[in-house]
């Protein structure tokens, strides 16, 4: 079995390297891991599974095109973040609850300035999160302001 390590970054264009090694050095990431001797896409997948969580620097048809073949299973496939190039959305694509994706999403989000989009049940259907649930990084404010 492979070696797996915690975060990576990979950014599909140069346009995207400045906030690639931005979020590299905030979060303590390897920085798109891969060969540069293939294209992009085959360097993507022979690191996909080097790695617990990632954040992926792009379009979402081109990261669910990178993605095609390589899901298995929600329980053991490397979380994926999606981030616009702009940095304005952050999408927790897959593995949002046991791949990590909600979460680093929102601190992605929070790095960046930019929305986190979480489209798991239990973060899009309830208003406010408490317990074990409860986001991090909300702050006692924040909680004040919403209306139940």
């Amino acid at each position: 079995m492979e070696e797996r390590h915690d975060l990576a970054i990979w950014s599909v264009r140069e346009t995207a390297q400045p906030m690639a090694h931005f979020l590299a050095e905030q979060l303590s990431a390897a920085e798109s891991p891969g060969e540069s001797s293939s294209s992009n896409q085959q360097s993507f997948r022979a690191v996909y599974r080097q790695y617990e969580v990632w954040i992926f620097i792009g379009t979402t048809g081109i990261a669910v095109r990178y993605l095609q073949g390589l899901l298995k299973d929600k329980h053991t496939d490397p979380g994926v973040v999606l981030v616009d190039e702009a940095g304005r959305q952050v999408i927790s694509l897959v593995g949002g609850h046991e791949g990590g994706a909600n979460e680093l999403s929102i601190r992605v989000a929070n790095l960046l300035g930019a929305q986190p989009i979480l489209t798991t049940a239990t973060e899009s259907l309830r208003p406010l999160i408490l317990g074990i649930g409860c986001r991090r990084d909300v702050t006692l404010k924040q909680l004040s302001l919403i209306h139940i």
